[in-house]
């Protein structure tokens, strides 16, 4: 009976070890275990004393492990140890003024705006913030800064519009002719537009570039335009011609690309 019983003493020690571990293993064994440490960095405002007036902005710092309680430290932005004081705590950084009537949300966006005066346009930044309170719907609007593109101060000098500017400029080179011969027209850009007219009473023909001969009749306009394939980012320009008005008349225009 002693043999049985420490037999079965055995038997219930091994299936205790086996069923119910006296702790949480989390080892990785080749693809097989936990996930790692998980950090987390939050930022955070403190009211002291939630008088709306003492504002501390500090860090937290979270680190969660599997099966084991989330560390949690803080730090203020130099990287000193920190403890919050007692008061109002919110997500994200504290106002830089005092004014601001503490429970209030605060949001910042840059606009791209356009200074359109008689000297031509300019474009430049608009920094906006608005401050308002869920309760009541109230809220104030002002206008931080206006920023040139190039990042510094910018003086507003003629009428503003919430919109990019749009520029203009004069192509590089625009022709018109009439002609009675063949002349080619090949720029080396190419061209934003062309257009022949036959404004003969005999037939004459055009060639664009890469193709073969075509009759252009008497009083028939052949044109092109450069398009914007916006999909791709991409100018589609106009092909160079040669125009053959012997023998005709021909009005040639041409407006070459930059």
């Amino acid at each position: 009976m002693k043999f049985k019983f420490s037999i079965l003493s055995l038997l219930l020690t091994f299936s205790a070890m086996t069923f119910f571990p006296i702790n949480n293993s989390f080892g990785q064994a080749g693809t097989t275990g936990s996930w790692p440490p998980d950090v987390e960095l939050l930022e955070k405002c403190v009211d002291s004393a939630d008088l709306g007036t003492n504002y501390i902005s500090y860090y937290e710092l979270q680190t969660h492990r599997p099966g084991f309680t989330p560390t949690i430290v803080y730090y203020r932005a130099n990287g000193s140890t920190f403890t919050p004081p007692a008061g109002k705590i919110t997500m994200g950084m504290c106002p830089q003024s005092v004014s601001i009537v503490k429970d209030s949300i605060r949001e910042v966006e840059m606009l791209h705006m356009c200074d359109q005066s008689s000297g031509g346009s300019t474009t430049f930044y608009r920094v906006i913030q608005r401050t308002y309170w869920p309760t009541t719907g109230a809220g104030t609007f002002s206008v931080i800064a206006n920023l040139s593109t190039s990042g510094v101060a910018y003086t507003v000098t003629g009428t503003v519009y919430d919109e990019p500017c749009v520029g203009w400029e004069l192509p590089a080179s625009e022709l018109t002719q009439e002609i009675t011969s063949s002349t080619s027209y090949n720029s080396a850009n190419n061209y934003e537009s062309w257009s022949v007219s036959n404004v003969g009473t005999t037939i004459i023909t055009m060639t664009l570039s890469g193709g073969s001969a075509v009759n252009l009749y008497p009083g028939e306009t052949r044109s092109c335009s450069a398009i914007m394939d916006w999909n791709r980012k991409y100018l589609r320009v106009c092909p160079q011609i040669t125009v053959n008005a012997a023998g005709g008349t021909a009005h040639v225009y041409v407006r070459s690309k930059l």
